[in-house]
């Protein structure tokens, strides 16, 4: 899941993490690139840790892989797009934030075989209601 940590410096651009929700732990994902930069802060090598993150948790076979966002390094190709694209062959639950800016990218990419949600509890809980072969609501 991706946060900002608790001290976001100067910038708030630059202390935003992605925390592994099986191990607790916090990978930074923006780097300082100085006050006067104009370029991309994600620091790709720090994606790229994340993304093996993912990909073991998706080996794991869990119940649900949820996935911080599809931005701008996965719409390009890069990022955890290989990651997604191997749960969703795995047929492992996805739930995955996709940003308004980057939906075309994301509809080329799923292909219509997704569900889209309305960012809200109650259609999470409907779909993975309706997704659970007991019928049985989340817990």
């Amino acid at each position: 899941m991706q946060e900002r940590g608790p001290d976001a410096g100067v910038c708030a651009l630059e202390d935003i993490r992605v925390r592994d929700l099986v191990t607790g732990e916090a990978i930074a994902i923006m780097q300082n690139l100085g006050r006067d930069a104009v370029g991309c802060r994600v620091d790709a090598a720090a994606v790229a840790l994340a993304a093996l993150r993912l990909d073991a948790a998706r080996a794991a076979r869990p119940d649900l892989l949820v996935v911080s966002r599809f931005g701008r390094l996965e719409s390009e190709g890069g990022g955890m797009r290989d990651e997604i694209g191997r749960a969703w062959a795995d047929d492992v639950p996805l739930l995955v934030c996709v940003p308004r800016r980057y939906l075309d990218a994301w509809n080329a990419f799923a292909a219509d075989l997704d569900v889209k949600l309305e960012p809200s509890l109650a259609a999470i809980e409907g779909w993975w209601e309706a997704l659970s072969p007991s019928g049985c609501a989340a817990a």
